[in-house]
């Protein structure tokens, strides 16, 4: 969390620079999010969206869209190359299903467009012939999703902005996924 906070904070303070946005795509990629163990993958999915609003709140700024779709390109990637079919569901609810209503209830200016974000989904989708077809149908379900939640606009309610399947039990209430007990 403390890291996450301090890259956001650090970013933020410099004004979104495209350099130092190009240095933190890189390091969240090719150390963070693309490697294992998972639990720092699922605690970086639990802790981003909460870490950007305080970073935006406490230091008064607000994130444009294009610096947003900077900030968001690592887990973006991620949706590109995971095998993991339990964080690759949990990055689609922590991040990309919770940016509506992060949009809609901050308490700092972020603009959010759904639209474009569910564009970025579906050429991940499109154009990774590495994905699993699970995991491509999932990512073409969350176009959708999005893109029907765009439409709804400002009249979006919560429960438009997660899919039911994302808020079942079956996520145990946003902990990390148990692992199997080996027999």
């Amino acid at each position: 969390r403390k890291i996450i906070h301090a890259w956001l904070k650090f970013l933020c303070k410099r004004g979104w620079d495209n350099n130092d946005l190009a240095l933190y795509k890189t390091v969240m990629v090719d150390t963070v999010l693309t490697n294992k163990p998972d639990g720092l993958r699922f605690h970086v999915l639990d802790v981003f969206l909460p870490e950007l609003e305080k970073v935006c709140k406490s230091n008064s700024k607000s994130v444009d869209f294009n610096n947003l779709q900077d900030i968001l390109a690592p887990f973006y990637i991620l949706l590109a190359g995971i095998k993991s079919q339990t964080l690759y569901e949990y990055a689609l609810k922590k991040v990309f299903y919770a940016l509506p209503e992060f949009s809609a209830t901050t308490s700092v200016d972020v603009d959010v467009n759904i639209t474009i974000v569910s564009k970025c989904i579906f050429k991940i989708a499109s154009e990774s012939e590495t994905l699993p077809s699970k995991q491509r149908d999932l990512l073409y379900d969350t176009y959708k999703h999005l893109k029907s939640v765009a439409k709804k606009g400002k009249e979006a309610t919560g429960k438009d902005m997660v899919p039911e399947k994302f808020t079942t039990e079956s996520t145990q209430d946003d902990k990390e996924p148990k692992k199997k007990e080996k027999k």
